[in-house]
């Protein structure tokens, strides 16, 4: 598993945001996220292809997510969204609310 970096979420505006730039050549992994978002609306996590992760996140006021390390694999976590190689890792959100939050990534070595 790579070192694990933070990267913090501040988002008020219904729009594509990167949430961690490319690196060429190499992948993201993303292994726990934490969101809370203040009002209604859907976020979407991808890469900069743009394939989507997962469908999208319904949010009602003030609800939260946490995607926690949780599963093993051979003894290292698995994370919860990996990249496509050279690809940032970004979050859409469809409405003008604020959502904040942070994930834990890695980037392959």
């Amino acid at each position: 598993m790579p070192p694990l970096l933070e990267a913090l979420i501040d988002v008020a505006t219904a729009t594509t945001t990167t949430v961690v730039a490319l690196t060429s050549g190499k992948r993201i992994f993303v292994y726990r996220v934490y969101l809370r978002s203040a009002g209604t609306q859907t976020v979407t996590f991808r890469d900069s292809t743009p394939t989507n992760m997962m469908g999208g996140l319904d949010f009602a006021a003030r609800e939260s997510l946490t995607l926690d390390l949780g599963r093993i694999q051979e003894g290292r976590p698995v994370p919860w969204f990996t990249c496509a190689i050279g690809t940032s890792f970004q979050m859409v959100t469809s409405a003008a609310v604020q959502v904040s939050g942070r994930i834990l990534y890695g980037v392959e070595p």
